[in-house]
């Protein structure tokens, strides 16, 4: 699953979901990727494409896949859209 850019963030993330794992405590972050993970993976048309499609991200052999929240994003930033 990816998880965000990588960097100090990520990294932090990734702790934060191995302690959850671990049945440990992690900072509220990891419960908002959780939640976004799950809301993509939901929402999304065709599982067996994103799954693909992560695989080749993780991979690097292409750009992660834009999922709903990059969706909402671009429909807040353009007004007037329906």
């Amino acid at each position: 699953m990816l998880v965000g850019d990588p960097g100090p963030e990520r990294e932090g993330l990734v702790a934060g979901l191995q302690a959850l794992a671990r049945g440990e405590s992690a900072h509220e972050d990891a419960a908002e990727v959780l939640r976004r993970a799950f809301v993509e993976a939901i929402l999304h048309e065709d599982r067996a494409r994103l799954i693909a499609a992560l695989d080749d991200a993780l991979l690097g052999l292409r750009a992660r896949p834009p999922g709903y929240y990059a969706y909402r994003a671009t429909d807040v930033a353009s007004p007037g859209r329906v």
